[in-house]
Protein backbone atom coordinates (compact mmCIF):
# COMPACT_ATOMS: atom_id res chain seq x y z
CA UNK A 1 0.00 0.00 0.00
CA UNK A 2 1.38 3.12 -0.90
CA UNK A 3 -0.40 6.24 0.47
CA UNK A 4 1.20 9.92 0.54
CA UNK A 5 0.31 13.23 2.38
CA UNK A 6 2.28 16.26 1.53
CA UNK A 7 2.70 18.44 4.64
CA UNK A 8 5.72 20.44 3.08
CA UNK A 9 6.84 20.90 0.05
CA UNK A 10 8.06 18.04 -1.79
CA UNK A 11 8.57 15.70 -4.43
CA UNK A 12 7.76 11.79 -4.30
CA UNK A 13 9.31 9.89 -6.97
CA UNK A 14 9.47 6.02 -7.80
CA UNK A 15 11.50 4.75 -10.43
CA UNK A 16 11.39 1.40 -11.62
CA UNK A 17 13.71 -0.45 -13.83
CA UNK A 18 14.53 -3.36 -15.78
CA UNK A 19 17.30 -4.41 -18.31
CA UNK A 20 16.81 -4.24 -21.78
CA UNK A 21 14.26 -6.10 -23.20
CA UNK A 22 12.19 -7.61 -19.65
CA UNK A 23 8.53 -6.64 -19.16
CA UNK A 24 7.99 -5.23 -16.26
CA UNK A 25 4.42 -5.18 -14.28
CA UNK A 26 3.57 -2.38 -11.88
CA UNK A 27 0.68 -2.45 -9.49
CA UNK A 28 0.02 0.63 -7.47
CA UNK A 29 -2.96 -0.03 -4.60
CA UNK A 30 -4.17 2.29 -3.06
CA UNK A 31 -2.03 6.12 -3.77
CA UNK A 32 -3.65 8.70 -2.55
CA UNK A 33 -1.93 12.30 -3.16
CA UNK A 34 -3.09 15.51 -1.47
CA UNK A 35 -2.10 18.63 -0.09
CA UNK A 36 -2.63 20.03 4.31
CA UNK A 37 -0.76 22.74 3.82
CA UNK A 38 -2.48 25.97 2.66
CA UNK A 39 0.30 27.72 1.69
CA UNK A 40 1.46 25.50 -1.28
CA UNK A 41 -2.08 25.22 -2.72
CA UNK A 42 -2.45 27.93 -5.46
CA UNK A 43 1.27 26.78 -6.56
CA UNK A 44 0.31 23.32 -6.72
CA UNK A 45 -3.09 23.68 -8.25
CA UNK A 46 -1.22 25.56 -10.77
CA UNK A 47 2.08 23.61 -11.44
CA UNK A 48 2.05 20.09 -9.71
CA UNK A 49 1.12 16.82 -11.22
CA UNK A 50 0.26 14.15 -8.86
CA UNK A 51 1.30 11.02 -11.38
CA UNK A 52 3.20 11.27 -14.69
CA UNK A 53 3.44 7.46 -16.64
CA UNK A 54 6.08 7.35 -19.01
CA UNK A 55 6.88 3.76 -20.41
CA UNK A 56 5.34 0.94 -17.78
CA UNK A 57 4.78 -2.63 -19.19
CA UNK A 58 1.27 -3.68 -17.74
CA UNK A 59 0.54 -0.90 -15.69
CA UNK A 60 -2.64 -1.77 -12.95
CA UNK A 61 -3.53 1.39 -10.39
CA UNK A 62 -6.50 0.73 -8.09
CA UNK A 63 -8.10 3.38 -5.52
CA UNK A 64 -6.35 6.50 -6.80
CA UNK A 65 -7.15 9.62 -4.89
CA UNK A 66 -5.66 13.13 -6.01
CA UNK A 67 -7.06 16.20 -4.45
CA UNK A 68 -6.24 19.87 -5.91
CA UNK A 69 -3.57 19.90 -9.00
CA UNK A 70 -2.62 21.00 -12.43
CA UNK A 71 -3.62 17.86 -13.57
CA UNK A 72 -4.18 14.52 -12.14
CA UNK A 73 -2.35 12.39 -14.06
CA UNK A 74 -0.37 12.19 -17.75
CA UNK A 75 0.35 9.57 -19.91
CA UNK A 76 3.10 10.02 -22.02
CA UNK A 77 5.95 8.06 -23.71
CA UNK A 78 9.59 7.45 -22.56
CA UNK A 79 12.28 10.12 -22.83
CA UNK A 80 14.39 6.68 -23.45
CA UNK A 81 14.52 6.72 -26.80
CA UNK A 82 15.64 3.32 -26.91
CA UNK A 83 12.69 2.09 -26.09
CA UNK A 84 10.32 0.25 -28.15
CA UNK A 85 7.40 1.03 -27.75
CA UNK A 86 8.47 4.16 -25.80
CA UNK A 87 4.73 4.52 -24.68
CA UNK A 88 2.67 2.22 -22.42
CA UNK A 89 -0.99 0.31 -21.91
CA UNK A 90 -2.52 -0.27 -18.42
CA UNK A 91 -5.86 -0.38 -16.88
CA UNK A 92 -6.85 1.29 -13.47
CA UNK A 93 -10.30 1.55 -11.30
CA UNK A 94 -11.32 3.38 -8.46
CA UNK A 95 -9.91 6.80 -9.79
CA UNK A 96 -11.14 9.96 -7.86
CA UNK A 97 -9.21 12.82 -8.98
CA UNK A 98 -10.84 16.18 -7.53
CA UNK A 99 -10.08 20.17 -7.70
CA UNK A 100 -8.22 19.80 -11.01
CA UNK A 101 -7.48 21.82 -14.14
CA UNK A 102 -6.86 18.46 -16.40
CA UNK A 103 -8.34 14.97 -14.76
CA UNK A 104 -6.25 13.36 -17.13
CA UNK A 105 -3.85 14.66 -19.88
CA UNK A 106 -2.92 12.09 -22.25
CA UNK A 107 0.34 12.63 -25.18
CA UNK A 108 1.23 8.92 -25.79
CA UNK A 109 -0.18 5.75 -24.66
CA UNK A 110 -1.27 2.14 -26.45
CA UNK A 111 -3.86 1.68 -24.43
CA UNK A 112 -5.54 2.79 -21.07
CA UNK A 113 -8.79 1.16 -19.97
CA UNK A 114 -10.22 3.13 -16.95
CA UNK A 115 -13.17 1.76 -15.18
CA UNK A 116 -14.69 4.36 -12.33
CA UNK A 117 -13.62 7.21 -13.14
CA UNK A 118 -14.72 10.41 -11.25
CA UNK A 119 -13.20 13.75 -12.00
CA UNK A 120 -13.81 17.15 -10.34
CA UNK A 121 -13.07 20.48 -11.77
CA UNK A 122 -11.25 23.00 -9.46
CA UNK A 123 -13.88 25.93 -9.02
CA UNK A 124 -13.18 28.85 -12.01
CA UNK A 125 -10.09 26.70 -13.20
CA UNK A 126 -11.24 23.42 -14.90
CA UNK A 127 -10.15 23.51 -18.37
CA UNK A 128 -10.63 18.97 -19.33
CA UNK A 129 -12.23 16.15 -17.41
CA UNK A 130 -9.56 14.04 -20.25
CA UNK A 131 -7.91 16.00 -22.92
CA UNK A 132 -5.81 14.05 -25.43
CA UNK A 133 -2.92 15.71 -27.36
CA UNK A 134 -0.87 15.62 -29.97
CA UNK A 135 2.83 15.03 -29.86
CA UNK A 136 3.60 11.12 -29.64
CA UNK A 137 5.81 9.15 -31.59
CA UNK A 138 4.90 6.82 -33.99
CA UNK A 139 2.00 4.35 -32.83
CA UNK A 140 1.88 5.93 -30.09
CA UNK A 141 -1.02 8.16 -30.51
CA UNK A 142 -3.24 7.57 -27.02
CA UNK A 143 -6.09 5.28 -26.85
CA UNK A 144 -8.18 5.80 -23.97
CA UNK A 145 -11.20 3.99 -23.02
CA UNK A 146 -13.17 4.94 -19.93
CA UNK A 147 -16.28 3.18 -19.08
CA UNK A 148 -18.29 4.19 -15.79
CA UNK A 149 -17.85 7.43 -13.70
CA UNK A 150 -18.78 11.12 -13.97
CA UNK A 151 -17.14 14.56 -15.13
CA UNK A 152 -17.97 16.96 -12.06
CA UNK A 153 -18.07 21.15 -12.36
CA UNK A 154 -17.69 23.13 -15.40
CA UNK A 155 -14.91 22.72 -17.80
CA UNK A 156 -13.58 25.66 -20.21
CA UNK A 157 -13.21 22.76 -23.39
CA UNK A 158 -15.78 20.89 -22.36
CA UNK A 159 -15.31 17.88 -19.97
CA UNK A 160 -13.92 15.13 -22.52
CA UNK A 161 -12.70 17.74 -25.83
CA UNK A 162 -12.05 16.41 -29.42
CA UNK A 163 -8.98 14.44 -29.16
CA UNK A 164 -5.94 16.35 -30.93
CA UNK A 165 -4.44 12.71 -31.61
CA UNK A 166 -6.08 9.46 -31.09
CA UNK A 167 -9.10 7.81 -29.87
CA UNK A 168 -11.04 8.52 -26.43
CA UNK A 169 -13.77 6.06 -26.25
CA UNK A 170 -16.39 7.04 -23.18
CA UNK A 171 -19.16 4.29 -21.50
CA UNK A 172 -21.34 5.06 -18.68
CA UNK A 173 -20.46 9.05 -17.94
CA UNK A 174 -22.24 10.75 -15.96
Amino acid sequence: MLTFGERVCGLVLVLIFNRAGERSTVEIRPLHVFDSWSLLDTWVLNNGTALVLNRVDGLEIHDFYVFSRFAGMLLTDSPNTTQNPPCTAGLGSDIDIENVQYGIIAIASRLYAFTSLTVGAAPGLGQAAVQLRSGAPNGCAPQLSINGGAARGRWAFGAFPTPQAGNLHLANIQ
